[in-house]
Protein backbone atom coordinates (compact mmCIF):
# COMPACT_ATOMS: atom_id res chain seq x y z
CA UNK A 1 0.00 0.00 0.00
CA UNK A 2 1.18 3.73 -0.52
CA UNK A 3 1.53 5.97 1.99
CA UNK A 4 -0.84 5.36 5.03
CA UNK A 5 -3.73 4.70 3.16
CA UNK A 6 -6.88 3.55 4.29
CA UNK A 7 -8.65 0.47 2.39
CA UNK A 8 -11.21 2.83 0.82
CA UNK A 9 -8.20 5.14 -0.61
CA UNK A 10 -6.40 2.25 -2.10
CA UNK A 11 -9.29 1.30 -3.81
CA UNK A 12 -9.81 4.70 -5.23
CA UNK A 13 -5.79 4.62 -6.06
CA UNK A 14 -5.59 2.03 -7.80
CA UNK A 15 -9.33 2.56 -9.42
CA UNK A 16 -7.26 6.01 -10.25
CA UNK A 17 -4.08 4.31 -12.21
CA UNK A 18 -6.49 1.98 -14.33
CA UNK A 19 -9.24 4.97 -15.57
CA UNK A 20 -6.46 8.11 -15.38
CA UNK A 21 -8.28 10.04 -12.85
CA UNK A 22 -9.28 10.06 -9.52
CA UNK A 23 -12.97 9.89 -7.99
CA UNK A 24 -13.72 11.07 -4.45
CA UNK A 25 -16.50 12.51 -1.77
CA UNK A 26 -16.02 16.31 -1.22
CA UNK A 27 -14.47 17.06 2.44
CA UNK A 28 -12.97 13.45 2.27
CA UNK A 29 -9.32 14.64 1.61
CA UNK A 30 -6.75 11.97 2.86
CA UNK A 31 -3.61 10.51 1.87
CA UNK A 32 -4.95 9.56 -1.40
CA UNK A 33 -4.76 13.15 -3.04
CA UNK A 34 -1.17 13.25 -2.30
CA UNK A 35 -0.73 9.31 -3.23
CA UNK A 36 -2.35 10.35 -6.85
CA UNK A 37 -0.37 13.50 -7.57
CA UNK A 38 3.06 11.51 -6.52
CA UNK A 39 1.74 9.10 -9.07
CA UNK A 40 0.98 11.49 -11.89
CA UNK A 41 4.45 12.75 -11.42
CA UNK A 42 6.42 9.90 -11.75
CA UNK A 43 4.47 8.71 -14.93
CA UNK A 44 4.32 12.19 -15.95
CA UNK A 45 0.37 12.05 -16.76
CA UNK A 46 -2.27 15.36 -15.82
CA UNK A 47 -3.90 15.28 -12.25
CA UNK A 48 -7.82 14.45 -13.49
CA UNK A 49 -10.26 14.88 -10.59
CA UNK A 50 -13.91 14.13 -10.06
CA UNK A 51 -14.84 15.17 -6.61
CA UNK A 52 -18.83 14.12 -5.91
CA UNK A 53 -20.99 15.88 -3.60
CA UNK A 54 -22.11 14.76 -0.07
CA UNK A 55 -25.37 13.79 -1.88
CA UNK A 56 -23.33 12.48 -4.95
CA UNK A 57 -25.83 14.33 -7.41
CA UNK A 58 -23.43 17.20 -8.53
CA UNK A 59 -19.80 17.04 -8.52
CA UNK A 60 -16.99 19.13 -9.72
CA UNK A 61 -14.04 18.40 -12.67
CA UNK A 62 -10.14 19.06 -11.92
CA UNK A 63 -7.97 18.45 -14.67
CA UNK A 64 -4.40 20.10 -14.40
CA UNK A 65 -1.33 19.69 -16.04
CA UNK A 66 1.24 20.61 -13.65
CA UNK A 67 2.32 17.03 -12.35
CA UNK A 68 3.77 15.96 -15.94
CA UNK A 69 5.89 19.76 -15.97
CA UNK A 70 7.18 18.53 -12.03
CA UNK A 71 7.33 14.94 -13.40
CA UNK A 72 10.08 16.49 -15.73
CA UNK A 73 12.30 17.98 -13.64
CA UNK A 74 15.34 17.18 -13.43
CA UNK A 75 15.35 15.66 -16.62
CA UNK A 76 17.15 16.31 -20.63
CA UNK A 77 13.83 17.31 -21.96
CA UNK A 78 12.48 19.50 -19.43
CA UNK A 79 10.53 22.55 -20.57
CA UNK A 80 10.92 25.88 -18.23
CA UNK A 81 8.29 27.58 -19.87
CA UNK A 82 5.55 25.71 -17.67
CA UNK A 83 2.88 23.28 -17.72
CA UNK A 84 2.05 21.71 -21.03
CA UNK A 85 -1.42 22.24 -22.98
CA UNK A 86 -4.17 20.15 -22.48
CA UNK A 87 -5.40 20.92 -25.96
CA UNK A 88 -2.44 22.40 -28.19
CA UNK A 89 -4.07 22.73 -31.29
CA UNK A 90 -7.55 25.48 -32.33
CA UNK A 91 -9.72 21.95 -33.04
CA UNK A 92 -8.71 20.51 -29.39
CA UNK A 93 -9.30 24.02 -28.35
CA UNK A 94 -12.43 24.07 -29.85
CA UNK A 95 -13.62 20.68 -28.69
CA UNK A 96 -12.83 21.45 -24.89
CA UNK A 97 -14.72 24.42 -24.62
CA UNK A 98 -17.39 22.12 -26.31
CA UNK A 99 -17.21 19.85 -23.11
CA UNK A 100 -17.12 22.97 -20.28
CA UNK A 101 -20.06 24.79 -22.17
CA UNK A 102 -22.27 21.44 -22.37
CA UNK A 103 -21.17 20.58 -18.72
CA UNK A 104 -22.37 23.68 -17.61
CA UNK A 105 -25.56 24.32 -19.93
CA UNK A 106 -26.72 20.76 -18.25
CA UNK A 107 -25.32 21.68 -14.39
CA UNK A 108 -26.71 23.12 -12.10
CA UNK A 109 -27.80 26.73 -11.39
CA UNK A 110 -24.67 26.96 -10.10
CA UNK A 111 -22.59 25.71 -12.41
CA UNK A 112 -19.42 27.16 -13.98
CA UNK A 113 -16.30 26.47 -15.65
CA UNK A 114 -12.83 27.52 -16.06
CA UNK A 115 -9.76 27.21 -18.59
CA UNK A 116 -6.58 28.16 -17.46
CA UNK A 117 -3.61 29.09 -19.59
CA UNK A 118 0.38 29.03 -19.14
CA UNK A 119 1.48 32.27 -19.39
CA UNK A 120 1.94 32.89 -23.90
CA UNK A 121 -0.19 29.32 -24.42
CA UNK A 122 -3.19 30.23 -26.83
CA UNK A 123 -4.45 26.55 -24.83
CA UNK A 124 -5.51 25.57 -21.42
CA UNK A 125 -3.22 24.28 -18.63
CA UNK A 126 -5.77 23.48 -16.44
CA UNK A 127 -9.61 22.94 -16.97
CA UNK A 128 -12.22 23.45 -13.52
CA UNK A 129 -15.60 22.85 -14.00
CA UNK A 130 -17.90 22.53 -10.84
CA UNK A 131 -22.32 22.52 -10.28
CA UNK A 132 -22.54 19.83 -12.77
CA UNK A 133 -24.37 16.19 -12.49
CA UNK A 134 -22.34 13.00 -11.58
CA UNK A 135 -22.90 11.29 -14.85
CA UNK A 136 -21.73 14.42 -16.82
CA UNK A 137 -18.34 14.86 -14.70
CA UNK A 138 -17.51 11.48 -15.66
CA UNK A 139 -18.19 12.25 -19.00
CA UNK A 140 -16.40 14.93 -19.07
CA UNK A 141 -13.39 13.64 -17.41
CA UNK A 142 -12.62 10.73 -19.77
CA UNK A 143 -13.30 13.26 -22.78
CA UNK A 144 -10.78 15.65 -21.14
CA UNK A 145 -8.25 13.09 -20.93
CA UNK A 146 -8.51 12.04 -24.41
CA UNK A 147 -8.27 15.13 -25.87
CA UNK A 148 -5.10 15.25 -23.68
CA UNK A 149 -3.97 11.63 -25.34
CA UNK A 150 -4.79 12.97 -28.94
CA UNK A 151 -2.60 16.51 -27.95
CA UNK A 152 0.22 14.66 -26.77
CA UNK A 153 0.50 12.75 -29.80
CA UNK A 154 0.48 15.66 -32.22
CA UNK A 155 2.89 17.09 -29.67
CA UNK A 156 5.40 14.05 -30.18
CA UNK A 157 4.80 14.10 -33.97
CA UNK A 158 5.54 17.95 -34.03
CA UNK A 159 8.95 17.61 -31.88
CA UNK A 160 10.05 14.47 -33.84
CA UNK A 161 9.16 16.31 -37.42
CA UNK A 162 10.93 19.50 -35.51
CA UNK A 163 14.62 17.60 -35.26
CA UNK A 164 16.68 17.83 -37.18
CA UNK A 165 18.10 14.65 -39.53
CA UNK A 166 21.41 13.50 -38.62
CA UNK A 167 24.34 14.00 -41.23
CA UNK A 168 24.91 10.52 -42.39
CA UNK A 169 28.03 9.17 -41.82
CA UNK A 170 29.76 6.90 -43.82
CA UNK A 171 27.75 3.67 -42.46
CA UNK A 172 24.38 5.52 -42.82
CA UNK A 173 25.34 6.37 -46.74
CA UNK A 174 24.92 2.68 -47.10
CA UNK A 175 21.21 2.80 -45.88
CA UNK A 176 20.16 5.53 -47.96
CA UNK A 177 21.17 4.66 -51.31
Amino acid sequence: MEKSLTKREQVALDQAKQTGYLVWQTGRRGDVYSAYLDWCRKYMRPAAYVIRSSTGISASVDVDTDPVWLGQIGREDYDLSGPPSLAPTPELLTRLEEILHRCVHRGTRQAQSSLASTPGEASGSEVFISGIRSLDALQAVQEILAIWEEGKEIAIARATFDRKPEAPNSSHFLLYW
